[in-house]
């Protein structure tokens, strides 16, 4: 029965079969499939010694008590991949031994798969690196797979000995690279690498191919590969050439010199290695910008950096330098005279040195830059506004905060983690959200709202903001928070007057003092004036915000499309509403409300929408504040005086120049001196011999003369003051609203010289030539009396003189 098994197992083509005892593993029987393979073997023999290189997959590791095992061998003497099988049986005359078997492996459908991917990825391989071996080190072979050039170039499938093949290319290279290609690439020192770092052994080195007269760049990279089916050392040698690389890295070198003399910094050349970076190359100014020598960076870069922060400088730079990213650094450093200094440094990659990655970086001084920033961060704490970055998220995160925005909620910063919407007042959230929701869209953030303080107390507060970049993709916010309490207070305050006062106006009950243009004065009416609320104008006058806000009725009065105007003062001095001649008057009035109490009445004249320029009644009262030391603002009505008077008070005006006369210049004098609070400034100009042009050139040149006179006066002098035409052969000017001397002095020279801009012919071969006296109030005349007699002696000293100049009345 033992013979006819042995039959059957010599029959079984190219599966391998043999007997071993268990006790010492001698070969009992082998059939015909062992013979062929290994003609050596022989009865008696130890496998192992057989085939020594197949015992580390032999299954007999892993059988222990189980009846059989299996396991998978690669490269082996008896097939490619194949599964080796062992089982216990009991051999002739009773020995225990193991059936071997050894079959062709049958690939499982992943495996298949497997061995699909890794040729469709040998394949990409071959379209990148010029040459591509397959190596395996236990066996020291290698197989080419591809016949482009490179170091080592042979035809494809071309085999060997691996160990023969690095040193043949060592061989064609120069020193030092050819010993750093031996230590990088012969099995030993791969396996080495291996153990020692996890890396796979890298080189950049030089090649010069029979037809090519200059060495070329090269990479050439020993990657591990897990054998699937085994235990072999299997790897892949890829190698292509990098010469354009380095030459494009040589340009960027160049470039960054230049960039480095441009931002007055300083260079160095570093390498990334053994988890650390070293310092290969620094000029002199590099050392004497950082204080330091070359033996202070024999443990690394950074020299004179806390322990603790240079090594996290250090870990973000190795990882940074894998993925071969520029790198981007700001520090503070001790120098050894004990100053601090703070360095930024741009790093950026030009290379590889063997493995290790290589840098070329430039150092800039930014002591005196950090130094500013601390100064303006001193400046944010002091800042008398609150000042703080917010996060655009769901809580209003708070980024940063100086001390006065802490202030203003009575918190400290521990306090805002849950976000600033938190102190926000309940019933000012929605509105707050809405707010936000705006900016983050990009709308400025401008709002007022409640908060709570920590001590429950409530305060408003109004929140501007701008757009100051992003966090994460969220927006952030730069805003400044002032309170407002008091100004809420107050306008609660001026509502109630102004409903009072409304009131008052409306129900017609008050008896307003009367501005009489013709006189310049106020007097009160012997009796109350007729009005009626029926085709009259409403209007307040918010003096804090400068904002003016008129009744429905305007619209229907005096046309446009708005009630609310803001920067009412300058409004009210340049709007085309009010009768140029009338404006004067109204500003008296407006500034006696602010000094005086109860109600004042004028007449002025509007550009009315359908019947042109009409006559209106204008009522006004000041609000003033509880302690009645303040005014808030103003409230009024307009109302249409039907009665037109038949001789209408506006100032008199020349009929040749267009300008206000004496008359209505002494009326302007008077009503500002009685009234006003401004220092006013007179000058008189008299033209020198006028009666001369007159005889010389005809009553028609000199009418011209005087129109060309008056015309350069009025633009010499802005829309406040007054030009009149006080004499025969005199003008006056009078300046509002001096701030003193100096200013005098500045407008006076602005007048002098649109007057002796060159004349034209007839007039210029007369050398005209003009006496001009100049008088202040109420400095140097209290009335308007002294002020015009004052002003003409100042003139007449000129004329004395000798004509053509100017005197000031203060310096007689």
């Amino acid at each position: 029965m033992q013979q006819d098994a042995t039959n059957i197992l010599d029959d079984l083509g190219n599966v391998a079969v043999y007997v071993i005892s268990r006790e010492d593993h001698r070969i009992l029987y082998y059939n015909r499939r062992v013979e062929r393979v290994s003609p050596q073997v022989r009865v008696g023999m130890i496998c192992h010694q057989v085939w020594p290189e197949g015992c580390q997959n032999c299954p007999l590791h892993t059988i222990g008590d189980a009846e059989t095992s299996t396991s998978i061998s690669s490269g082996d003497a008896f097939g490619e991949v194949v599964d080796i099988s062992a089982t216990k049986t009991v051999w002739e005359d009773g020995t225990p031994a193991y059936i071997i078997t050894v079959a062709p492996h049958q690939f499982t459908e992943i495996e298949q798969q497997a061995i699909l991917d890794r040729e469709l990825l040998m394949r990409g391989i071959l379209q990148i690196y010029d040459s591509v071996v397959s190596v395996d080190l236990s066996q020291d072979s290698y197989t080419f797979l591809s016949q482009y050039r490179g170091p080592g170039k042979q035809p494809f499938g071309r085999t060997g000995t691996y160990s023969e093949l690095i040193g043949g290319v060592a061989d064609r290279l120069e020193e030092p690279e050819r010993q750093a290609y031996l230590s990088a690439f012969m099995p030993a020192a791969a396996r080495q690498v291996w153990q020692n770092t996890a890396k796979d052994p890298y080189l950049q080195h030089r090649w010069r191919d029979a037809l090519e007269e200059e060495p070329r760049w090269y990479e050439t990279w020993l990657v591990r590969v897990q054998d699937p089916f085994g235990q072999r050392q299997l790897a892949v040698l890829l190698s292509r050439c990098i010469q354009q690389q380095k030459e494009d890295e040589q340009r960027l070198q160049e470039a960054l010199e230049i960039d480095n003399q441009n931002l007055r910094g300083v260079c160095g050349k570093y390498i990334v290695r053994d988890q650390n970076v070293y310092l290969l190359q620094g000029s002199d100014r590099y050392f004497q910008l950082l204080d330091t020598s070359p033996s202070d960076y024999r443990d690394g870069i950074f020299p004179g950096m806390d322990p603790r922060q240079r090594r996290r400088y250090i870990c973000m730079m190795v990882e940074k330098s894998a993925l071969h990213e520029p790198i981007s650094l700001e520090f503070a450093r001790q120098k050894k005279d004990g100053s601090t200094q703070w360095l930024q440094v741009q790093f950026i990659y030009t290379g590889q040195r063997g493995n290790a990655p290589l840098y070329y970086g430039i150092l800039v001084d930014i002591t005196a830059r950090k130094m500013l920033e601390k100064e303006h961060h001193e400046l944010f704490e002091q800042l008398p506004v609150g000042v703080a970055k917010l996060l655009l998220d769901r809580d209003l995160s708070l980024l940063e905060a100086n001390r006065a925005y802490l202030d203003i909620l009575g918190c400290e910063m521990a306090d805002m983690i849950d976000g600033a919407l938190a102190w926000v007042h309940p019933d000012d959230r929605d509105q707050v959200q809405r707010e936000v929701e705006a900016a983050r869209g990009g709308a400025p953030l401008d709002m007022e709202m409640r908060v709570r303080r920590r001590d429950g107390t409530v305060v408003w507060v109004q929140v501007q903001g701008r757009p100051a970049g992003e966090l994460d993709g969220v927006p952030v916010t730069q805003v400044v928070v002032r309170e407002k309490t008091d100004r809420h207070r107050m306008r609660q305050e001026l509502e109630d007057l102004r409903a009072r006062y409304r009131q008052v106006i409306e129900g017609g009950e008050c008896r307003p003092t009367l501005y009489d243009g013709a006189t310049g004065q106020f007097i009160k009416p012997p009796e109350q004036q007729p009005g009626s609320l029926s085709g009259s104008v409403v209007f307040d006058y918010d003096l804090k915000e400068d904002q003016l806000t008129f009744s429905e009725p305007f619209l229907a009065y005096f046309g446009g499309e708005q009630r609310v105007f803001t920067k009412a003062r300058r409004l009210l001095a340049h709007t085309r509403l009010i009768h140029p001649d009338d404006r004067a008057a109204l500003r008296a009035v407006l500034e006696y409300c602010r000094r005086e109490r109860g109600p004042v009445r004028c007449y002025l004249r509007f550009h009315t929408l359908a019947r042109g320029m009409q006559r209106f009644s204008v009522s006004i009262s000041s609000l003033w504040d509880q302690s009645g030391s303040r005014v808030l603002g103003l409230v009024g009505k307009i109302v249409h005086d039907v009665e037109q008077p038949a001789e209408e008070s506006s100032p008199r005006r020349d009929a040749l120049t267009g300008l206000y006369d004496r008359q209505a210049l002494v009326r302007q004098v008077e009503t500002y001196l009685r009234f006003g609070q401004q220092k006013l400034g007179l000058i008189l100009v008299d033209i020198d011999d006028f009666s001369g042009v007159n005889a010389e050139l005809g009553h028609v040149a000199g009418d011209a003369l005087l129109r060309n006179i008056a015309g350069r006066l009025r633009r010499s002098v802005d829309g406040h003051d007054i030009v009149a035409r006080s004499g025969g052969d005199q003008f006056a000017l009078l300046l509002k609203g001096l701030d003193g001397r100096e200013d005098l002095e500045e407008r006076l020279q602005q007048v002098l010289a649109k007057l002796y801009q060159p004349f034209s012919a007839p007039h210029a071969a007369r050398g005209l030539k003009m006496s001009i006296g100049v008088c202040c109030a109420p400095d140097e005349a209290a009335t308007c009396r002294q002020l015009l007699a004052r002003a003409e002696e100042a003139v007449q000293r000129a004329k004395k003189l000798g004509g053509g100049r100017c005197v000031l009345y203060g310096e007689m």
